[in-house]
């Protein structure tokens, strides 16, 4: 099991400390993925499922490659005059797919947990990067968000059924930078409807 360590110092002033001569205890808070949050997710716990994309008569297969689990934390020292440190511990889920299309031949599903985002989080992007949750979330896609019905202003036809989701831009890994060369058409029951890659769309084969 990996850690990732990033260090914030922030600069609060405990007035109390100096009068008491005390200073706060070390804290830890815990950010997992809950069970509830595990029930939204589409794909097998084993992270094994096979996928099926379609696009103008090309097909493209991708094979889930496992389930990955990582954990990290981020380390806030409050002052140098009253030391005190919180730990914020994360989770975070993989979900990898992988095939031999060139055109579609990797993509990675994250959901985690944050002090950013307490309640959930998950993007997409075409690598697997554990490195990536250390910087920025401004294009992280609260799970809530993703898991609600209503919010749902997108949709794709597959067969007979139009299917609604959330269009959500992927993101490039380490650098947090937005992918705007990557769409994803989410829903919460049945995962990536729709893929947009290089401006080549991929819809979903059930």
């Amino acid at each position: 099991m990996n850690k990732i360590i990033l260090l914030i110092f922030i600069p609060v002033f405990f007035v109390g400390c100096k009068k008491h001569n005390t200073c706060p205890e070390d804290s830890h808070y815990p950010y997992y993925i809950t069970e509830s949050d595990l029930t939204k997710i589409p794909y097998q716990k084993d992270g094994l499922d096979t996928l099926i994309y379609t696009s103008n008569g090309d097909t493209a297969i991708l094979y889930g490659t496992g389930s990955k689990r990582d954990f990290a934390y981020h380390i806030y020292e409050t002052s140098m005059a009253c030391p005190s440190v919180d730990y914020n511990d994360y989770e975070i889920l993989y979900y990898t797919f992988k095939g031999n299309h060139p055109n579609l031949s990797i993509i990675t599903c994250h959901y985690q947990r944050s002090f950013f985002a307490p309640s959930g989080q998950g993007y997409f992007s075409r690598n697997f990067s554990k490195y990536s949750i250390m910087r920025g979330n401004n294009y992280r896609y609260d799970t809530n968000t993703l898991n609600d019905t209503t919010l749902y202003a997108d949709s794709v036809l597959i067969g007979n059924f139009l299917y609604k989701g959330i269009s959500a831009k992927g993101r490039k890994g380490p650098a947090e930078d937005i992918d705007n060369s990557l769409i994803v058409l989410y829903n919460y029951q049945y995962g990536m409807l729709r893929i947009i890659d290089n401006g080549k769309t991929w819809v979903r084969k059930f």
